[in-house]
């Protein structure tokens, strides 16, 4: 009875017929035979698996090192010793010392050549989105860089012995390195004269490494960099890097039939006499302004006789007019169109083309007895403010001082400000066509009187100017002329060719679409 009931009640182990309950035993239920295996989840770590997927993260890791880590260091480094090198040109630049531009310069030929082989390891990454376009950039820099180097290299030989006459000191070791070497107007005038057949042959020779360097420089998109880098305009920079070669490689390329044409505009063979041309800019016309006055200029071997000017008012005071004045005139100016329909002088530099404008002038002055002349040079206010910029403020003997400082009272140059008031003073004119007499208004000299001495006076100061300006004045006189601001048109065939191919001549050129 008691075995069925324990039975009953679902005791293991209850059946000993003594009496006494078994207890079941804590030990594992399972049998350990032989030694105790290791845990599963390390044994990843012994196999050929892991030690694939070892070998290939170490491959890695040499592999970046080779061909990304070392190489971008050696690149890195090579671009440091560049702009060092870039860096330390900027002193005797400053100083305007020949010897150590010089120097300088093959430094930076040196150090471009370094950082251009150092990123021949990494061409891998000019497949790589994004990070290809810089290294592009920095290989097309260091191309355009070496050829740019190179043409230089090849003309400063050329006009080293005309360094002094330029603004730059003697090379380092002639023993007059610092010397002030101030030259004479005349001076300039002979330098420019004995330099060209020394220089012409060079710019040939140079243009196929310009080129390069432009169109190398030119690939590099500025848009790419951010504005600014460590307080340095980079954006700018690039740009004005890229504008600068082009505007140089323009010059050689283009300004070699000019430099074969100079000694005939110089007059070393024959003197010459030029109707210069004042535009007033502030008031615009189709090829530069409002022509307000005129001089006659007269150039033997290259020294400029005394300026002498006249009102463009007198001009036309003596021209009766014989042609009808276009409709925008006779409805915009009442006088003296609204008298008289007759075309005046001083309007007919209608057509946007400098030439064509003056073809059609110069035979109607000649009529009013303007002298003969070689040719016609228009120059506007802008050219005179540049100079006055470089001269600093000048004095013009009976008519006061003149500068391009801001004048207050019309926050424009102070030159302007006095060369405006002057024509304020001038009162509107109408003259019987029949006779030729005023019938309304009056001729008023200020601008005669002022014009003259004026352009007198800066063309002495700014030839005059001591060696440290001269670079300076050559090239707010380049600025003005790539700007328009002076333009030329000469009767002489193959001098005027040479105006047009180095786009001096305010030429309208044909064009489709």
């Amino acid at each position: 009875m008691g075995k069925n009931l324990l039975e009953n009640e679902g005791i293991e182990g209850a059946g000993d017929v003594s009496g006494n309950t078994a207890v079941e035993s804590k030990e594992p239920k399972f049998k350990v035979n032989g030694p105790m295996k290791n845990d599963s989840r390390f044994e990843f770590f012994k196999s050929r698996k892991f030690l694939i997927i070892c070998s290939v993260l170490v491959g890695l890791s040499v592999l970046t090192s080779v061909f990304l880590v070392i190489p971008a260091l050696f690149a890195v480094r090579s671009a440091q010793n560049l702009f060092k090198s870039v860096d330390a040109l900027s002193d005797p630049l400053g100083r305007q010392d020949l010897g150590g531009i010089k120097t300088g310069i093959e430094k930076i030929e040196q150090d471009l050549k370094a950082f251009d082989t150092s990123l021949t390891p990494l061409a891998w990454i000019k497949v790589v989105p994004v990070a290809g376009g810089y290294w592009s950039d920095a290989r097309n820099g260091a191309k355009g860089g070496i050829a740019a180097i190179s043409a230089s290299k090849a003309l400063i030989p050329a006009l080293e012995p005309y360094a002094d006459i330029l603004g730059f000191g003697p090379s380092a070791g002639s023993g007059q390195a610092g010397a002030d070497g101030a030259k004479t107007a005349e001076d300039r005038i002979d330098f420019i004269v004995e330099a060209l057949p020394a220089v012409t042959p060079k710019l040939g020779e140079v243009s196929p490494q310009l080129v390069e360097a432009r169109d190398s420089l030119a690939k590099i998109d500025a848009n790419r960099y951010p504005e600014e880098f460590k307080g340095i305009p980079l954006r700018h920079a690039i740009k004005d890097v890229q504008s600068g070669i082009t505007t140089f490689t323009t010059l050689v390329t283009d300004g070699k039939p000019l430099l074969e044409a100079m000694p005939v505009l110089l007059g070393m063979d024959k003197d010459k006499t030029y109707l210069v041309i004042f535009q007033n800019d502030k008031e615009l016309r189709p090829t530069g302004g409002f022509m307000t006055a005129y001089s006659l200029m007269t150039v033997k071997k290259g020294n400029i006789e005394p300026v002498s000017s006249d009102d463009i008012y007198n001009l036309d005071k003596r021209y009766k007019p014989i042609h009808d004045a276009p409709k925008v005139f006779l409805d915009h100016i009442k006088q003296p169109y609204s008298v008289n329909p007759g075309w005046r002088l001083r309007d007919m530099n209608w057509s946007p083309d400098f030439k064509v404008s003056m073809d059609f002038i110069l035979p109607e002055a000649k009529k009013a007895k303007l002298p003969t002349v070689d040719g016609i040079i228009a120059v506007d206010t802008n050219l005179l403010v540049s100079i006055l910029e470089v001269t600093g403020r000048i004095g013009v003997p009976g008519q006061g001082n003149f500068s391009a400082e801001i004048d207050p009272r019309c926050d424009c140059p102070q030159v302007i400000y006095e060369l405006e008031s002057y024509a304020d003073v001038e009162k509107p004119i109408v003259w019987d066509p029949n006779t030729g007499k005023i019938v309304f208004g009056e001729i008023v000299d200020n601008r005669k009187a002022i014009l003259g001495p004026l352009v007198n006076s800066v063309l002495k100061n700014a030839l005059a100017q001591p060696k440290t300006k001269v670079p300076e004045l050559a090239q707010k006189l380049l600025s003005n002329l790539m700007e328009k601001h002076v333009v030329f048109y000469m009767f002489d065939e193959n001098t005027q060719k040479a105006l047009e191919s180095f786009a001096i001549a305010g030429r309208i050129k044909p064009a489709e679409g």
